[in-house]
């Protein structure tokens, strides 16, 4: 099949398995497109003699791709490999690409240089690093903020930090006279505390017992006053 004919039967809204259609333009996903755009000049497919430049690993090939060769799909690209000096590797290409189209050495010098910088930007990051990016779950993060809040609003800090101070205590670790002081100002407040607790009582039974007698004392006037009517 001659080039037009194959460009007839994939362009436009035919089929092509490499073809990528988006708001403005239509792309190549084939790694040979020299562009990435889906046109008959870029297309790999319908050009006998075609040009390009790829990455394999962390080395440049250029791909050269000739009339008499096409019978053969495996051999279908001659590939040469380039210098990872950049200026060195422009020379390279403009001696293989020697009679070729002005406008294929252009785009393929345009794709060395693509492909110089992304290497060069890999060596950095391998020196020093590179920042990943976390997918952010908005739904789990607040469910888990809540939860954290539910536990905290459980905790009794006072109570805890209280037992961890006995504790310390008890095992002696701020001194033993700080322990003595401790137990001899406790007992004097449980003392305190009974103290107060008796007195509480007994206030409580006199209240009871004045009540009492002022209940017999309106009984007994209630009585006189219905024996003198």
């Amino acid at each position: 099949m001659s080039d037009e004919s194959i460009w007839r039967s994939i362009c436009g809204k035919n089929y092509c398995s490499f073809k990528m259609s988006t708001e403005d333009k239509l792309l190549c996903r084939n790694p040979n497109n020299v562009t990435g755009i889906c046109e008959r000049f870029s297309c790999p497919l319908a050009n006998s003699k075609y040009a390009t430049v790829r990455a394999i690993g962390e080395e440049l090939y250029l791909f050269v791709k000739e009339p008499e060769r096409l019978h053969v799909p495996k051999d279908m690209y001659e590939q040469i490999k380039l210098s990872m000096n950049y200026e060195e590797a422009l020379k390279e290409i403009d001696t293989n690409l020697e009679f070729w189209d002005d406008k294929m050495i252009h785009k393929c010098k345009q794709k060395l240089s693509k492909f110089t910088q992304y290497l060069r930007r890999l060596e950095y990051f391998k020196e020093h690093g590179k920042a990943e990016y976390m997918v952010r779950k908005k739904k789990m993060n607040r469910r888990e903020k809540l939860r954290a809040l539910r536990s905290l609003n459980k905790v009794n800090f006072e109570k805890n930090i209280g037992d961890e101070l006995m504790m310390r205590l008890e095992s002696g670790i701020y001194g033993t006279e700080l322990k003595d002081r401790f137990h001899i100002a406790n007992k004097e407040v449980t003392a305190k505390e009974k103290k107060m607790k008796r007195k509480k009582r007994y206030v409580a039974e006199f209240e009871e017992s004045a009540h009492v007698s002022d209940d017999e004392g309106d009984k007994k006037t209630k009585k006189k006053v219905a024996m003198m009517w």
